[in-house]
């Protein structure tokens, strides 16, 4: 085609203004395409508050059931130690009242045992003037047995003295009168010595059971001593135990208090935090309300800024999502068809999925038509993390295949990697499911796996009848 050429005024003027509506143009189309780019990084970082404040608000619900559960615990804590301070000063008391008396048994034993070394010595003392006395009576019986040889030979020497005198005759008779009486006399001394020699062996044999039992009782004397002084020595040293007792109760207690006290201060620090908490999570609330409306007119600002074709990155991906929109009716329309009943809605639960699971009469032979269409979608536009249909209850019975793996119980990866079967609740999901219109709509959200995405969702009607909703999801990031 030969390009214009200006061969006039009129040809010229027209060149110009041609000029100047492409130059418009383009600077509109540049204005929409900033619009565009700023409105979606609006709505991703509205997605990324709205994350932020969530965390935030479960957070200050956590901290602020920490502190209700630290304050109750507290409490607790606070009669425990009232129980403590009660029980230590009790201890305090009794071992104080159990000190005195162990001073005072002391003191007793302590007196006791000197009146028992008394005792003993004066024993002891007895003890030797009774040895002292049986020796010396011993003495005496010996001076008394001599006395008795003494009178014996008196006697002998009397007789024969009056032997002697009767052969003297008429001159001996006064020497036989004297023998006589010499006899007598000491026939008298050895009647005397024997009387006293009994008496002095009763004496003796009184001397020597008093020392016996003298013995015996100095024996028990020294034993009692030696028991009340171990005695003595025993308790004087449970005078020091209960005494240190004492000064550890004593201790004990302060201590307690001085706990009591920062129990106190911390309880005081706890319940600040409760109410911190709880202004944190009044905050959120009104702050995530804030980002909500902020989100909402990200929404509509999208819708806005998408209707006008501009021929970028994001009209293509729409151009092809639309084709890939009316595929997706043909192939539901084509499964409804064969008698595939595409509108049950029994659902049936899977057992032990987490995130719940859920099965329906169609859901295998819709997986295996569906499944590889999406990925060949995916694979064809390729600013998706996915694409799949989802009914009027959002129930999503086929998705990508790295979507659709098996169920491994650990729930991370389930939540990211077995997303098949399950209803989608969130938000965004409704929408697209709610779109009763003719258009489509582009909602930018996080997902619960932490991907920011841009929504782009038509209605699906099967048979002139709705079923759900197309979805298309894009990396907000790449638009």
């Amino acid at each position: 085609m030969p390009s214009l050429q200006p061969h006039s005024k009129a040809g010229a003027g027209w060149s110009a203004a041609l000029r100047g509506f492409w130059s418009s143009y383009g600077d509109l189309k540049g204005a929409i395409g900033l619009l565009r780019a700023t409105v979606i990084w609006m709505a991703v970082k509205c997605a990324l508050l709205a994350k932020s404040i969530r965390a935030t608000a479960d957070y200050a619900k956590q901290q602020k059931a920490l502190s209700q559960a630290v304050a109750e615990h507290q409490c607790h804590v606070s009669a425990l130690i009232d129980g403590v301070l009660h029980q230590s000063g009790l201890i305090a008391r009794l071992s104080s009242e159990h000190l005195q008396t162990s001073k005072a048994t002391s003191l007793r034993l302590t007196t006791a045992s000197g009146a028992m070394r008394e005792l003993r010595d004066e024993i002891d003392s007895a003890a030797t003037e009774i040895h002292n006395l049986q020796h010396q009576t011993e003495k005496i019986e010996e001076v008394m047995r001599l006395i008795s040889s003494v009178a014996r030979q008196t006697s002998l020497l009397s007789v024969n003295a009056s032997i002697e005198a009767a052969r003297a005759g008429d001159v001996g008779r006064g020497f036989a009168v004297v023998a006589g009486e010499v006899k007598k006399l000491a026939e008298q001394v050895n009647q005397s010595v024997q009387s006293i020699d009994g008496t002095v062996s009763q004496v003796l044999a009184a001397m020597a059971s008093a020392n016996k039992k003298m013995s015996n009782m100095l024996q028990g004397v020294h034993e009692a001593d030696r028991d009340i002084t171990q005695e003595a020595s025993n308790v004087a040293q449970q005078v020091v135990h209960v005494e240190s007792i004492q000064l550890a109760a004593i201790a004990i207690s302060q201590s307690v208090q001085e706990v009591a006290q920062a129990a106190l201060e911390s309880g005081a620090l706890v319940n600040r935090i409760g109410l911190l908490s709880q202004k944190i999570d009044a905050d959120s609330e009104a702050a995530a309300l804030e980002v909500a409306l902020l989100s909402d007119r990200a929404e509509s600002l999208q819708s806005m800024a998408v209707s006008v074709a501009i021929g970028d990155k994001l009209d293509a991906v729409i151009r092809r999502a639309t084709r890939y929109h009316q595929q997706v009716v043909e192939k539901l329309e084509q499964l409804l068809a064969r008698g595939v009943d595409i509108f049950d809605l029994q659902y049936q639960d899977v057992p032990h999925t987490d995130p719940p699971k859920f099965r329906t009469s169609y859901d295998i032979e819709f997986a295996r038509v569906m499944t590889p269409f999406y990925d060949h979608i995916v694979a064809d536009i390729g600013i998706l993390f996915y694409c799949n249909a989802l009914d009027v209850n959002g129930y999503v019975p086929a998705h990508n295949g790295i979507y659709s793996q098996p169920v491994t119980g650990d729930y991370e990866h389930d939540l990211k990697h077995s997303r098949d079967k399950r209803k989608m609740v969130d938000a965004a999901s409704q929408k697209a499911v709610k779109n009763h219109t003719d258009r489509y709509l582009l909602v930018t959200y996080l997902r619960d796996n932490g991907d920011v995405v841009s929504d782009l969702s038509f209605p699906l009607y099967v048979g002139g009848k709705h079923w759900g909703a197309m979805r298309f999801g894009m990396d907000a990031n790449r638009l």
